[in-house]
């Protein structure tokens, strides 16, 4: 009974590593949403380029669009290590408190 309050401690701090995840969780979609909104954007732009309009800023879309896409694939990365610190720190947690 005297490992209970120890793991329940514990158990709090690795409750905070997963609001981390859950941020960068957050913010992946904030980003998708982005990038889905720029290659609407671009679209319109290629349909409108057909129709004898210019293409002012299409480059400058591109550049935001692989910018949006480097943050999220940066974000999926830290997702994947944070779950994974997360994990360990969880099994390891069990089995010294529970002995399994």
């Amino acid at each position: 009974m005297e490992n209970k309050p120890e793991f329940f401690k514990e158990h709090e701090l690795l409750k905070k590593n997963l609001k981390i995840v859950t941020f960068y969780k957050a913010m992946m979609l904030i980003i998708t949403a982005i990038v889905i909104k720029l290659f609407i954007e671009i679209i319109k732009s290629v349909m409108l380029y057909e129709h004898g309009d210019s293409l002012n800023g299409f480059g400058m879309r591109y550049l935001y669009v692989f910018i949006f896409l480097g943050l999220y694939f940066a974000f999926l990365k830290m997702i994947e290590r944070e779950e994974e610190e997360y994990n360990e720190k969880w099994k390891t947690l069990f089995k010294k408190h529970f002995n399994v």
